[in-house]
């Protein structure tokens, strides 16, 4: 396929067929990392795979070039593009100049009426972003290796003055060798310059580090702590208590949560999302296929042939299957027309579990993962009944598990502290749940799942959320009062321990 003009790149939007050629000239060779050739015309370069697309804005792909493989990256946002190849240019060539790993920058090119922009760059074949090697890693004891070649890689840009904004670890690539493995820094362009004062300073490194940690889960800190310990001590700091460092990752933590949630109604690498007059849709990009699309179409009739779990005024459960697989869906009713009227304004309990499900899931907090939200509305705005889609997490909820039980002491202990780590993440973030009873919490697999998130909510203020998580902590503590199962008046004194133990906390 060939590429006219920039602007018909930016129509295809996500839908971009390969292999891709773009006419590019003015490209000028870099020779190794650092000194330029004279400028040579580029006329056409074959994009053969896409790793990352921003629609209308980037590109990073793998090409060949002169015979051999190379990962281009390509702008093309109108007006932005000379902007954003010169801080990539700026970066990647500071990373070389004080000794950082990165791959090689062969070349920079644009096109000829400078609609766009790109940089061509080393392939690191058989690569992989530590990122992939930590989230696959078969032990805690690999994990914790794959962390500190990264906190390797961060001290040495903190000792040279480097700080970088876009710290996570896919911008690691580990690359295997016949010796040992390198880790190769990538994303030259969130690499910013404070090496004229020398290293970087105590306070941004450890705001730097806490960037890096923020992206973590809250189930990983005691990793991040050892990992911090790691890195005070190999960069010559004084000990960080862990406390006030887990002050400065709630506060970052909380800002990804809220740039985070803006993007969850809008589409995304993760998310499709679907708009008309008459309703709004926002899927995961992996339910796409022709059995979803018949879902869509009639979910109702999925509930009527599925199993009927809950028939309620507001709200009707069922397990319904698409294609060959078994889900939960939630349809969340209108009970009449003053309900109709008060809810076409409101935002749907469907969006709102949409929303926190997401959110959960990014804090690491285990909740049945979201698939599907979809909205019936009126000129495109007001809305009406809605549909709530996610994965089908199998156990019994808390209370039947006790009881089915024999001597639940054990079991109970590790149930008290899932809740105590939950109410501790809810205490962190300002989230209140808002319907604490048992059969909303299933402990499986050693994990406490978090469901029915309807009236879940990140407060803003510490007032509005201490109301509310009091409210939270009362109706937890009810679940346990006079039930009949065998230790039940030890796991009643406990759990208003633990009740006790937080509303203190909030004075």
């Amino acid at each position: 396929m060939s590429v006219a003009s920039i602007a018909d790149l930016v129509a295809m939007g996500r839908t971009i067929e390969l292999p891709l050629e773009l006419e590019l000239k003015q490209l000028t060779a870099f020779d190794k990392a650092v000194g330029k050739n004279p400028s040579v015309n580029l006329e056409q370069l074959q994009i053969e795979k896409i790793f990352r697309l921003v629609p209308g804005v980037r590109l990073v792909g793998l090409s060949r070039w002169r015979g051999r493989a190379v990962m281009v990256k390509l702008f093309f946002k109108p007006g932005g593009a000379a902007r954003h190849l010169r801080r990539e240019l700026d970066g990647c060539l500071l990373l070389s100049k004080l000794g950082i790993t990165t791959p090689t920058l062969l070349a920079q090119a644009s096109s000829l009426n400078g609609e766009a922009s790109l940089v061509i760059s080393e392939y690191l074949q058989d690569s992989r972003s530590l990122g992939d090697h930590y989230s696959q890693a078969s032990s805690v004891e690999q994990q914790q290796e794959f962390l500190y070649k990264a906190i390797d890689n961060i001290l040495q840009c903190h000792r040279l003055g480097l700080w970088q904004e876009d710290i996570h670890l896919d911008n690691f690539m580990l690359l295997p060798s016949a010796d040992d493995s390198q880790v190769f820094l990538i994303d030259g362009a969130s690499v910013q310059d404070h090496s004229q004062a020398g290293s970087l300073a105590r306070t941004q490194s450890i705001n730097n580090l806490a960037m890096f940690f923020a992206q973590f889960k809250i189930t990983e800190e005691t990793l991040l702590e050892k990992a911090c310990e790691y890195y005070c001590r190999h960069r010559e700091l004084e000990r960080l208590d862990w406390s006030q460092m887990l002050e400065i990752i709630d506060t970052l933590r909380t800002q990804r949560l809220d740039k985070y949630e803006k993007k969850l109604f809008r589409a995304t690498t993760a998310h499709a999302c679907r708009r008309s007059l008459n309703k709004f849709l926002i899927y995961d990009r992996r339910m796409d296929s022709p059995a979803f699309e018949a879902f869509l179409s009639d979910p109702d009739s999925y509930i009527e042939k599925g199993e009927l779990i809950k028939n309620g005024n507001s709200s009707t459960v069922a397990r319904v299957t698409i294609g060959s697989t078994d889900y939960l869906l939630k349809r969340y009713n209108i009970k009449g027309f003053w309900h109709g009227l008060k809810r076409l304004f409101k935002t749907s309990r469907a969006s709102n579990s949409w929303r926190y499900a997401n959110s959960l899931q990014m804090l690491g907090v285990a909740t049945a993962k979201p698939l599907m939200c979809l909205e019936r509305r009126y000129f495109a705005y007001l809305r009406q009944r809605a549909y709530f889609l996610c994965e089908l997490v199998p156990g019994d909820h808390v209370l039947q598990l006790l009881e089915q039980t024999g001597d639940n002491t054990v079991q109970w202990s590790k149930i008290e502290a899932s809740y105590s780590a939950l109410f501790d993440c809810m205490k962190r973030y300002r989230i209140s749940h808002g319907d604490m009873k048992a059969s909303n919490f299933i402990y499986n697999d050693s994990s406490l799942y978090v469901l029915d998130l309807d009236a879940m909510k990140r407060h803003d203020s510490q007032y509005s959320f201490s109301k509310k998580f009091t409210k939270d902590l009362n109706r937890f503590n009810k679940n346990w009062i006079r039930n009949k199962f065998n230790q039940g008046q030890l796991i009643e004194r406990s759990a208003a321990k633990l009740v006790d133990r937080y509303r203190n906390l909030l004075d």
